[in-house]
């Protein structure tokens, strides 16, 4: 086992093939929640203290496991307790896991592209602008369903910007959408 500390809150673990046996991380990345597999969390935290001190008593953990193409894993364990609220995932009533209040934003070139977008994204709530420029400027909340997020989804389709356009929604720009379907505004 490998572990890497990414400063006091999140630790890195790369386990290979026999490790990953031996702890049952295959169940983890299946979604076991059962006694025996936050015992091998353990486990590999203990380990983990005696490695790099990565300490986490008392601590709400949040465990992301990563298949690695040598049938090892790499495991991601993040103290909650650092990670502001309105960032923590959380799983809503339709069963899509979302970040609280976390924006992503994305810009297409064109109405077209926009429409095959609408037939996946569905009911999701987004902000559509037209800026001046003629391409259109999506803002959602960024979701994950499984293991895919949506911004997989939405890179296929556009380009992931890290902020909107400055007056984008006055000056330089029309809004379209506010806290509405995306397909609405072809509807």
């Amino acid at each position: 086992m490998e572990f890497l500390s990414v400063g006091r809150v999140k630790l890195k673990v790369i386990l290979d093939e026999g490790e990953c046996r031996e702890y049952g991380i295959e169940r983890l990345e299946n979604g076991d929640r059962s006694p025996q597999i936050r015992e091998s969390v353990r486990r590999i935290l203990a380990a983990a203290r005696e490695s790099v001190t990565f300490f986490t008593m008392g601590e709400r953990l949040f465990v992301q496991v990563y298949p690695l193409p040598n049938n090892g894993a790499e495991l991601f364990v993040t103290k909650l307790s650092a990670i502001p609220e309105s960032e923590r995932r959380v799983v809503s009533e339709s069963g899509i896991m979302t970040y609280l209040g976390r924006a992503v934003y994305y810009k297409f070139p064109d109405m077209k592209t926009l429409f095959r977008l609408s037939t996946i994204l569905g009911k999701r709530e987004c902000d559509l602008y037209l800026g001046n420029d003629g391409a259109y400027y999506l803002a959602t909340e960024e979701s994950l369903s499984g293991d895919l997020s949506d911004c997989d989804v939405l890179s296929e389709f556009g380009e992931r910007i890290h902020k909107l356009p400055l007056g984008i929604n006055t000056e330089w720009g029309t809004t379209l959408l506010l806290q509405k379907p995306l397909e609405s505004i072809f509807t």
